[in-house]
Formats: C-alpha cells, structure tokens, sequence
C-alpha cells in the first residue's frame, strides 16, 4: 500500500466501502452461504480500516517532514514561508509551530521582522475554531512575555498604538462570542489567552497603558470576567485581575477609571466567589492595594476610595483569609497592608 493518499482518494475509498460491503453482502444472501458473505464483508471492513490507518499515519509523517524541514531553516526562511503560503493550512500551522519554538530564544528578532503585527492580522480574520488561531495567540503571548522583546516592540509608538488597537478590538470580538453565541471550553480557553494578551500588551509601558485605557479595555475586562456567564470560571476571573492590574499599575488614570465605573465592588465580588483560589485572592488584593495605596499623583480621593472598599464587605472577607492562607506569608502581608490602610482612614 502507498504510504500517502490525497484527500480526495482517502474520501472516496471511504465512502465507496461501505456500499462495496453492502452490496457483496445482498449477493451472499442469494448465491452464497451465510458464513461466506460475513466473511467477505470482515475481509472488506478489515481493508476499510487498513486504509484509514496508513492514511493517518501518512499524514503524522508527513507533519514531522514539514517541521523538521522549518527546523532547519532560519526564522526569516519560516516567517516568509507562512506569509507566502498562509492559505495552505497544514503546512502554515507547522510552522507556526516551529516559530513558536524558537521564539524561546529568538523573541526579539522575531519583533524586528514584525512577527507581531502579522499575527494580530490573521488572528483578525481567522475564526477562532481554526487550528491556527491557538497557536497563533500562544505565539503572541510569548513574544510578549519577553522584556526585551516588548522593549523592542514599544519603542515604535505608531506601531504600538496599532498593536494596543488590535488586541483590544481581537478580545472584544472573542469576549461577544463567548458571552453570547460559545461557552464551550474551546472558547473559554481562548479568551483566557486572550486576557494575558491584554495585560502583556501594556506590561511596564505608561504609553501602551494609557493607549489601552483610552480603548476602554478595563471596562471590557469588568464586564466580561466578572460578569455572571464569566464569575465562575475562576480562570477567566484570575487572568482578568492579572491584566487589570497591568493596565492600572502606577497609572493614576487607569486607577482613575477603575474606580468609577465600580470596580471595587466587582472584584470583592470575584474573591467572595473564589475564596478558595489562591491565585485570585492574590492577583484581587494586590488590585485593590495598588487602587487605594498612597500615591502623590492620584486622581482620585483615596479617603473615598478606601470608604468604597470598606463598604464592600472586606473586613469579613479578609478574617476569612488570613485564617484559610495562614501559612500563605504574601497573601497574608497583602491582606494586614489593605486592612492598614482601610481602617486608619476609617478612624479618622
């Protein structure tokens, strides 16, 4: 048999078998015994099954061939290859593959060849069910991740403008889907990528933090993880504290807006709901500490904002905490900083 078929033979072998089987079957039943038209119909479903076998075993190779073949190219000869031949899905997801891998080591030369902007392209147009679309955002968020590489990457403000625009716009799409069309975990999955892209974007950059306020992402954030169809996924709630204290981190405007639009009481609602994560308990605190913490550049009355977090239940919920992580010494010290604060505004 031949080690590889085409998608059209494969399909037709499929379907033609079946009828084959079908077909000797009747015939047994008039000119042959029982027993030797069974065992033409086993012989038939055996091929059958042969066949669909060493297709798939075709195509892993075939796999392997392509990625070893981008292994040994250089990342100019991969990129190029994936922009040239994008529409040929198999071979580009290979290669985003292999991109992905090298990225380890290579996150800013990939900015240099604007590995990125390409990215945050396709994953505009591709549908999020496409194989690609994963790997694409994971790529994303390595690339990201790296701190030199983001160096890079804001040092052109036109070009980090346009990303910042892009990824929001890439999240909202995503966060409309989940909320109301897919709550499927295949989605949930993406979204929480997604969530990290956010916050990665802005990650120790005042310009890519303002930017994205002015994009209102933090009210996007808000009403998606904390909203009811999201609350429970503690994934989706912890990745949207992380990225909200990103864009707010010694940013007095994005603060600003946190604060207003309610973000106190849906984030006390968050840990309330997700006592027993302590990532989220972690990831909260630290946002309401960084929110109500002293800063000489505030633009928002802190007396106020300490009296919101006050109201909202906290008290009770840290005593719950400090018992629950008492041997947890960051959750802890977070917990005794916010209550500090908290209570001696109160006393006055």
């Amino acid at each position: 048999l031949p080690l590889s078929f085409e998608r059209g033979e494969i399909m037709w072998i499929l379907y033609i078998t079946p009828i084959i089987m079908l077909f000797l079957y009747l015939i047994s039943l008039e000119s042959l015994s029982k027993s030797v038209g069974i065992l033409l119909v086993c012989i038939l479903l055996t091929g059958g099954i042969i066949l669909f076998a060493v297709y798939g075993s075709s195509q892993q190779l075939k796999k392997a061939e392509l990625e070893n073949i981008f292994e040994a190219e250089t990342l100019d000869n991969v990129f190029r290859r994936i922009k040239d031949n994008f529409v040929e899905e198999n071979e580009s997801l290979q290669a985003l593959n292999v991109l992905r891998k090298k990225a380890k080591t290579n996150s800013v030369k990939l900015i240099e060849l604007e590995v990125v902007e390409f990215l945050l392209q396709i994953l505009m147009t591709l549908n999020a069910d496409d194989k690609r679309y994963i790997v694409a955002v994971d790529l994303l968020n390595q690339l990201l991740s790296c701190q030199l590489a983001r160096k890079k990457l804001f040092s052109n403000t036109i070009s980090l403008n346009s990303s910042v625009d892009n990824v929001v716009n890439i999240c909202n799409t995503n966060f409309t889907i989940y909320q109301d069309q897919n709550h499927t975990n295949f989605m949930e999955k993406i979204c929480n990528k997604l969530l990290m892209t956010m916050g990665l974007i802005c990650c120790d950059c005042t310009t890519a933090q303002s930017r994205i306020g002015d994009k209102n992402a933090i009210q996007s954030i808000l009403n998606f993880s904390f909203e009811k169809k999201s609350i429970h996924s503690s994934l989706l709630v912890k990745w949207g504290l992380w990225s909200l204290l990103q864009m707010t981190f010694n940013h007095p405007p994005n603060k600003f807006d946190f604060y207003h639009i309610g973000g106190i009481n849906q984030v006390v609602n968050a840990l309330q709901q997700h006592q027993d994560d302590p990532n989220i308990i972690l990831q909260g605190l630290g946002l309401l500490l960084n929110t109500i913490i002293d800063d000489p550049h505030t633009k928002i009355s802190l007396s106020q904002a300490r009296q919101a977090v006050l109201n909202s239940g906290i008290v009770d919920l840290l005593q719950c905490i400090e018992i629950k992580y008492k041997n947890r010494q960051d959750i802890i010290s977070m917990s005794h900083q916010l209550s500090s604060l908290i209570m001696n505004t109160w006393s006055y």
